[in-house]
């Protein structure tokens, strides 16, 4: 369990660090449990980002095209959902060392990733003076995620299209 049920925003600078710590101690049992659960072996590598949103758009169509779904299984879905947040995360981390994980401490309090675990060293260039961009994890997989549960219209291509985008904003 993490160490703080508190919303980020809420949290003080103790208590965020606290969950980063938690965050990235439990990270590899996380990714091996939904490695298990949907049979993916964790290779990191860009192009088995296709492979795992594959697996949970499969997931998603034989869990939840029956009438009754269980409160459980919705749970499990969400829960696998982050665990490819953190997956892609990792890919990133583990294919670019500019990239690393930090905890969000430095925005003011309000700010959406406050007091979140995010990746660094991503800048957008296309605007000057460029800035710095956070990449964090369950929000962009939850943007992704929209495309399986509401659209219907999700691609296997989807995270990884999403990842070399990503790239090209790579410091």
């Amino acid at each position: 369990m993490p160490p703080s049920s508190k919303p980020f925003d809420q949290m003080n600078g103790s208590e965020a660090e606290d969950f980063f710590a938690w965050h990235l101690r439990e990270l590899p049992s996380r990714l091996h449990n939904m490695g298990v659960i949907l049979d993916f072996e964790l290779s990191y590598t860009p192009d088995s980002l296709a492979e795992l949103w594959e697996k949970l758009i499969g997931y998603h169509k034989r869990c939840f095209n029956r009438l009754h779904l269980s409160r459980g299984e919705r749970e499990k879905f969400e829960n696998l959902l982050c665990c490819a947040g953190l997956y892609l995360a990792e890919v990133f981390v583990k294919n670019n060392p500019e990239i690393s994980w930090a905890c969000n401490t430095e925005t003011q309090k309000g700010d959406y990733f406050y007091n979140k675990p995010v990746l660094i060293g991503f800048s957008d260039t296309s605007v000057s003076p460029p800035f710095c961009m956070v990449f964090e994890p369950y929000h962009m997989i939850h943007v992704q995620a929209v495309k399986i549960e509401q659209a219907r219209i999700a691609k296997p291509n989807d995270l990884l299209e999403l990842y070399e985008k990503w790239c090209e904003h790579i410091r």
